[in-house]
């Protein structure tokens, strides 16, 4: 029989292969979302969203990527859509703890110039 560990480890790959997964914590002033894996799940953007939008009027947002891996193009239009969102409300977003692979991401689609990117 497998291991307890290879059979987690089998469940959240697949879980994690196929749902945008993160965190979100909030206070008075802030809200922080936390991304895990790979952004790059669009099944998943609009809720992603809608999460954020209502919690993020009149607080700091700000994003952590200290757990991603990877940025898609899903997760791209996901990151273009927050922005022209937040920016509606005229509130914009920090992004926080990037890999070099996903601030490459960024810097080559010039998404880099809509957001604060958090120095390392």
């Amino acid at each position: 029989f497998p291991s307890i560990e290879s059979v987690f480890h089998s469940f959240f790959s697949t879980i994690h292969e196929k749902t945008l997964l993160y965190d979100m914590q909030e206070s008075a002033t802030e809200v922080n979302v936390y991304i895990f894996g790979k952004l790059e799940n669009k099944t998943d953007s609009a809720e992603f969203l809608s999460k954020i939008m209502s919690k993020a009027a009149g607080k700091k947002c700000s994003i952590d990527f200290s757990h991603c891996i990877s940025i898609g193009n899903a997760g791209l239009k996901m990151l273009i859509d927050l922005h022209d969102a937040l920016a509606e409300q005229g509130e914009n977003c920090v992004l926080n703890a990037l890999n070099d692979r996903c601030r490459q991401m960024l810097c080559i689609s010039k998404i880099d110039t809509m957001f604060t990117i958090a120095k390392k």
